[in-house]
């Protein structure tokens, strides 16, 4: 049996797609549906490149609308066929472009989610009564930007202290690669 033919589609979505998790989201949705590409930050846009099977391709293009992070609120503004290539073999995020003017909207600090919330509050949980609690949907997003577009080189995290991910696989799917923290090199100087 011979293999279904690859498709490949770009789509560029606006909205709130900065610092709500949705490049993470992206990537793990582009690796359930089985498909190559990339996921890049343009400055206020999201560029993605997915190909594969022409089904999985459809599937994902109406996930990444309808099942996005609670504070994301994409919106499609291209979908376009585009070249398959056959070189192009997992998914990545890309490196945000910075050689334009941003237009980007920064949300605001938000208050705890849930699922943080059950953490804090479980004492079987390592992060029962952790005082600095939160995730990419919830804590803070405004007061850590330092620039744009909002990427961890770009806020007051300290890079060169960020420890590795070592969580149970539900909280390290919230966390992901954007990792807000309470402490900024600004507090703690």
């Amino acid at each position: 049996m011979t293999a279904p033919a690859a498709v490949a589609r770009r789509l560029v979505l606006t909205g709130h797609v900065q610092g709500v998790g949705f490049r993470p989201f992206v990537y793990r949705l582009a690796h359930r549906h089985k498909l190559d590409g990339n996921v890049c930050n343009r400055l206020g846009e999201v560029e993605i490149v997915v190909q594969g099977d022409s089904n999985a391709v459809s599937a994902f293009a109406l996930d990444v609308l309808h099942a996005a992070p609670p504070l994301a609120a994409p919106r499609l503004v291209l979908d376009e066929p585009w070249r398959v290539d056959r070189n192009l073999h997992g998914f990545l995020i890309a490196p945000s472009e910075t050689d334009r003017a941003a237009r980007i909207f920064v949300p605001a600090d938000h208050f705890m989610c849930e699922d943080c919330r059950r953490e804090l509050e479980n004492p079987r949980d390592r992060r029962h009564r952790y005082p600095f609690i939160n995730c990419t949907q919830c804590g803070p997003r405004y007061t850590l930007i330092e620039r744009l577009p909002y990427d961890r080189l770009n806020t007051t995290l300290p890079v060169a202290n960020v420890a590795p991910c070592r969580v149970r696989p539900t909280r390290a799917a919230r966390l992901s690669r954007s990792r807000p923290v309470a402490v900024s090199r600004k507090a703690a100087s």
